[in-house]
């Protein structure tokens, strides 16, 4: 298949849809979330042959691509609205196909073109995907959630792939700050606040936005990543991400759980924890369980569940006191070790 300009792809639909009933808002939202989605297939079609482009997807693609937000934290608004960009974008480019005015468009060859005829998303089945649910499995699941211990996490660091200070910095920064995947991906330089190690994190569902902060024990690995390593990188000066890679202006949240799940398996702590419906081997170790990781160690410092709800940007604190279940090993082991009567084989023992 023909390389496609995504970015005049991109401009051809937004342009029609601007022309339509669709709100300004709605149209910078589809405009946006199309974007997101075909940076998505771009990167699938760089990591596999069984994707050539944005109109060589099938259904099972698509089901991929929003069970992938699933997993990595969006709301299930967000995933809907994602759905709905997406089917937009196919239903415009149908029209747009026969316009000759669309360059982009205007060359491609039949098979490609009876490829947009086909419409996935109309033949997308989202029944195996509980949007209505997601977020609160994806945070909570059934029990207390998977989640690492400190060692583990400098395990983690010690093992990370090239390049090293990103992705180094990548994970120090998730565990210290619960961020979501997605929402580490789409730091922007402008976010970062050096001087008070202060980040501002933006939410895709509400536009609102939320602090959080580091520990002064990464601020010169940040500086070493912003100032010698991120340069380096050939999409860097074009970019105004804070996680840039060679291929693209910034990390995908599907390159981010790559790069944990290989530090993970050097670093010989990875799991298997279950077998999708698709038949995939889901492990334990991802980016995802370093934001759980986050929540129990913050508890653990003696934070309470209000701050933390607060850092991690959930709506209800019920989703956040989950991660007290987490402590129940904790509370065993006080008691077992420090609870009241103990005293006596303690003083036997110091006998």
């Amino acid at each position: 298949m023909m390389e496609l300009d995504h970015e005049e792809l991109l401009n051809a639909y937004a342009n029609h849809i601007e022309g339509t009933n669709l709100s300004e808002s709605t149209v910078t939202r589809y405009r946006t979330n199309t974007r997101q989605y075909l940076e998505w297939v771009e990167e699938l079609s760089n990591e596999t042959s069984e994707v050539d482009g944005v109109f060589d997807v099938n259904p099972e693609t698509l089901e991929t691509h929003l069970k992938q937000m699933v997993k990595d934290g969006y709301a299930p608004q967000s995933i809907k609205l994602r759905r709905a960009s997406v089917k937009s974008f196919y239903e415009v480019c149908q029209k747009l196909v026969n316009d000759q005015t669309v360059s982009v468009l205007a060359d491609l060859d039949d098979g490609v073109i009876e490829g947009i005829d086909d419409d996935p998303i109309e033949q997308l089945d989202t029944s195996q995907i509980d949007l209505n649910s997601s977020k609160r499995e994806n945070e909570v699941g059934d029990e207390a959630p998977p989640h690492i211990t400190p060692e583990e996490k400098e395990k983690l660091v010690e093992n990370v792939p090239q390049p090293r200070t990103r992705n180094a910095l990548m994970i120090r920064l998730l565990w210290q700050t619960g961020l979501r995947a997605h929402e580490a991906c789409n730091i922007e330089l402008e976010d970062v606040d050096r001087r008070e190690r202060k980040i501002t994190v933006r939410s895709q569902k509400t536009e609102s936005t939320r602090n959080v902060w580091y520990q002064s024990s990464i601020e010169n690995l940040m500086d070493l990543w912003i100032e010698v390593k991120r340069p380096g990188f050939r999409n860097a000066e074009d970019s105004s991400y804070l996680f840039v890679t060679e291929r693209s202006d910034k990390i995908m949240p599907d390159g981010l759980n790559k790069m944990v799940r290989k530090a993970a398996d050097k670093a010989g702590i990875q799991d298997s924890e279950y077998t999708d419906q698709m038949g995939r081997t889901k492990h334990k170790v991802h980016a995802h369980v370093l934001r759980h990781s986050f929540a129990v160690q913050a508890l653990r410092n003696g934070w309470n569940l209000e701050y933390i709800r607060q850092a991690m940007g959930h709506e209800e604190l019920d989703t956040t006191r989950v991660f007290l279940d987490a402590l129940d090993a904790d509370l065993r082991k006080a008691f077992t070790e420090m609870g009241p009567g103990t005293e006596k084989r303690s003083k036997l023992k110091h006998d």
